[in-house]
């Protein structure tokens, strides 16, 4: 894995591997994002669930999701979590 290459930090990008693959690299302290599309499918939103919330950074990815907005992810992630959309914004 990455660390093993000396990596310390990294964003694995919308991803949609496995759940073990996913705590292995949540336990090495890397960031996950989520976009609005990840929300939609139900894998996505197993990905989704499975990550501590410390290591998600919401993102659009627009140009290459149509109509994507941020404040879904939000909405989403408050849901969730059961926490207000404000408290989502404010995590870091």
């Amino acid at each position: 894995m990455l660390t093993e290459k000396g990596i310390e930090n990294a964003i694995f990008h919308w991803y949609s591997g496995g759940i073990k693959t996913l705590n292995d690299i949540a336990n090495s302290g890397f960031f996950f994002s989520v976009n609005s599309a990840m929300i939609q499918s139900a894998n996505g939103k197993k990905i989704i669930a499975e990550i501590p919330r410390e290591l998600i950074l919401t993102e659009t990815d627009y140009p290459y999701i149509d109509n994507s907005n941020i404040a879904d992810v939000h909405t989403y992630l408050s849901i969730l979590w059961n926490v207000s959309t404000e408290n989502v914004e404010q995590i870091k």
